[in-house]
C-alpha cells in the first residue's frame, strides 16, 4: 500500500491500520501579527493592544514570534494575563 499524500490536508485518516485512529496537527498559527514599539513598525503593543484600534485587544499566538517544540499555551495565557492588566487599566 502507498503511503498516504499528506501534503494536500493536515486531516489524515490512518485506515491501513489494524486500529483506525485520526490525526490532525495542532494547527497553533504563530507570527501572525507583530508585537512592537510602534505602528510603523507592528501591529500591536506591548500589552496586544491595536495601535489602529483604540478598544482591540489581539490575545491569542500571533504575537509569538516562532513556535519551537512546545505547545505554546502558557506563552499566550501570559501575554492574555498582560493584556487583561492593560484593559483593567483601560476601563477603570
Amino acid at each position: 500500500m502507498a503511503a498516504p499524500d499528506l501534503s494536500k490536508s493536515t486531516y489524515i485518516n490512518f485506515d491501513e491500520l489494524a486500529t483506525e485512529f485520526n490525526f490532525q496537527d495542532a494547527g497553533h498559527l504563530c507570527e501572525t501579527h507583530i508585537m512592537g514599539t510602534s505602528s510603523l513598525n507592528s501591529i500591536v503593543n506591548k500589552h496586544q493592544k491595536s495601535w489602529d484600534q483604540n478598544n482591540l485587544y489581539i490575545t491569542e499566538c500571533g504575537s509569538v514570534p516562532s513556535i519551537g517544540t512546545q505547545n505554546p499555551t502558557l506563552s499566550m495565557t501570559a501575554l492574555t494575563l498582560i493584556s487583561f492588566e492593560a484593559i483593567l487599566a483601560d476601563i477603570s
